[in-house]
């Protein structure tokens, strides 16, 4: 992969810090560079790269509404109700990951309309007011 750390492109700048653990689990840190320069092939490759992002998340979007599927009010009915649910128990309740409930619930992934159901099933429930 191309890093931008050596290049020496004028309209380069730093558009993020970041750190963790190496493979070693050594505390590692650094920067991201990206640039303005148009015919930059990294930042051409990034900016595909978003575009099929973009693209992916609107496929989302659309097969969601297709399917019934409305994910904000589902995150207001679990986030709202008394008691409160967050997505873990949420996803046990439902008997899916938590990864993937979330992925659901923020518009990662297409939510099944049958795990729509059954999460506002659960939601509307007494199981939901067990502690």
């Amino acid at each position: 992969m191309i890093k931008c750390d050596n290049c020496n492109e004028l309209t380069k700048y730093i558009a993020a810090f970041w750190d963790g653990q190496d493979e070693f689990g050594n505390d590692t840190h650094g920067v991201t560079y990206a640039c303005h320069n148009a015919t930059c092939k990294i930042e051409k490759a990034r900016e595909a790269e978003r575009r099929e992002l973009q693209a992916e998340l609107i496929r989302i979007n659309d097969e969601n509404k297709l399917n019934g599927v409305d994910r904000q009010y589902l995150r207001h009915l679990r986030v709202q109700g008394i008691p409160y649910v967050n997505q873990l128990k949420m996803a046990q309740a439902i008997g899916v990951s938590t990864p993937q409930y979330s992925g659901w619930e923020n518009g990662n992934k297409a939510m099944p309309r049958e795990m729509y159901d059954k999460s506002i099933k659960w939601l509307h429930s007494e199981e939901r007011s067990k502690k």
